[in-house]
């Protein structure tokens, strides 16, 4: 995991050392990441991209670098509007 303020480098970074160990490499955005079937990124066409970048060697791909930008703005979405719902869930589990 990459951590820095926004224009530090962070994504340069990970495609130079993509270049430099000779991996493909992938980039995605976690803002536009969405499940399987609804508008936005999903999972499947960030390992598609993936492919592509290895010209579809899938043993190639597996030791490729996948970059997902801007993780942290996503992770404060699931922790503001999950969060009290997993507590909820996870105390029924106890009592029920």
């Amino acid at each position: 995991m990459l951590i820095g303020p926004t224009g530090s480098g962070k994504t340069l970074l990970a495609q130079t050392l993509a270049r430099l160990l000779d991996v493909p490499f992938a980039m995605a955005d976690a803002t536009t990441l969405t499940e399987a079937g609804y508008v936005g990124e999903d999972v499947e066409n960030i390992v598609q991209k993936l492919l592509q970048a290895s010209d579809y060697d899938v043993a190639k791909a597996e030791q490729g670098i996948i970059y997902i930008d801007e993780i942290d703005k996503i992770s404060k979405k699931v922790i503001t509007h999950r969060l009290p719902v997993m507590y909820r869930a996870k105390a029924c589990s106890k009592r029920c």
